[in-house]
């Protein structure tokens, strides 16, 4: 059996033996060149060392545990009243939100020996949870849903929604950190990561709010997508500020 850190020492050396060849280096090089960074990877330490160490299948399964037990928390401790007359709506935002978060966790945890990075699958993957969302929020106009009469009342439940949805969000988006491996694409997989993030707290809002009412769902519900999106964007550019330039 392969081990988790095996994986990750192979990632690095693959890398930088593809570097080696491109500058026409002599043989050998790139395991040279590997060598100190083997090194500091030996030495690290902690619970982001151990959990970027764990093997790609493995990362992927724990994010995947981690939004399926969050959903089923919120069904057995904050489930949404309506849910047996709502089951329809319910099953198509898990259907639509889990092919993206399958599509989006895909990305942001792809081993960083694949050459390339799959910008076209990120996009297809966040447009598909954004383009969800506001799918989602819009249907009840169908319907003949009325809007919800402005004040407090629509105030204080939109922004209920926004700080509970981003409160169960967050900790994805921090676990999804933890396991990055670093790489030139860092701060695109960050990114990946925060719409990720945004989209599992959509489906959790899904599972907890009954509001039919379309300004409540665009304001209360697609705005957490959209800050954990944001959020997602302040993380890679401190990561892009934060790598070296080159010389």
């Amino acid at each position: 059996m392969v081990e988790p850190e095996d994986e990750l020492t192979d990632e690095l050396r693959a890398v930088l033996q593809r570097e080696a060849q491109r500058q026409h280096d002599e043989p050998g090089a790139g395991e040279a060149r590997f060598a100190p960074v083997e090194a500091a990877l030996q030495g690290e330490t902690g619970l982001r060392a151990w959990l970027s160490s764990r093997s790609t299948a493995t990362r992927l399964t724990v994010m995947v545990v981690a939004i399926v037990a969050t959903s089923l928390a919120v069904l057995r401790f904050s489930v949404r009243p309506d849910l047996a007359t709502s089951m329809g709506r319910v099953l198509s935002a898990t259907l639509i939100y889990g092919c993206a978060l399958i599509g989006a966790l895909s990305v942001a945890l792809r081993p960083l020996h694949r050459p390339g990075w799959p910008t076209g699958a990120a996009r297809l993957a966040l447009a598909l949870g954004l383009g969800g969302a506001v799918g989602l929020a819009l249907l009840p106009l169908a319907t003949g849903q009325p809007l919800s009469s402005p004040g407090l009342a629509f105030a204080s439940g939109a922004m209920g929604c926004f700080v509970w949805g981003k409160f169960l969000s967050l900790p994805l988006l921090a676990l999804g950190w933890l396991m990055q491996r670093g790489g030139s694409d860092m701060a695109a997989r960050l990114l990946v990561t925060g719409g990720a993030a945004g989209v599992a707290g959509n489906l959790y809002l899904e599972c907890h709010c009954p509001s039919q009412s379309p300004d409540h769902l665009l304001l209360g519900h697609v705005t957490v997508l959209l800050g954990m999106l944001l959020i997602g964007l302040l993380l890679a550019f401190i990561e892009q500020r934060g790598r070296p330039r080159p010389s």
